[in-house]
């Protein structure tokens, strides 16, 4: 009979303690970035397949190396309002 309730206490701390690892595992964390996520989910997933943004660092159009002329960079503004996000491009 005593072995019975100590093996329901010690089955019970274990599932205590794997409970609070998952917790602890899927607490929220402050990001630095636009996509919020987890510590778990950093694990899983390395942080160059997240970035949503990396399709714009390549450019659509083959420059040639050796073009002599230098090449003029567009400014882009962005701003959010309540009905759209408003993109602005400066193409000089």
């Amino acid at each position: 009979m005593g072995g019975n309730g100590q093996m329901k206490r010690a089955s019970f701390l274990v599932l205590l303690i794997a409970s609070l690892v998952v917790g602890v595992a899927f607490l929220p964390q402050t990001a630095s970035t636009l996509l919020p996520y987890s510590r778990l989910w950093d694990m899983m997933i390395p942080q160059e397949a997240v970035d949503p943004f990396k399709i714009l660092e390549h450019s659509p159009i083959a420059i040639p190396k050796s073009l002599d002329t230098t090449l003029t960079l567009a400014c882009a503004d962005w701003k959010e309002t309540s009905h759209a996000h408003l993109i602005t491009l400066d193409v000089l």
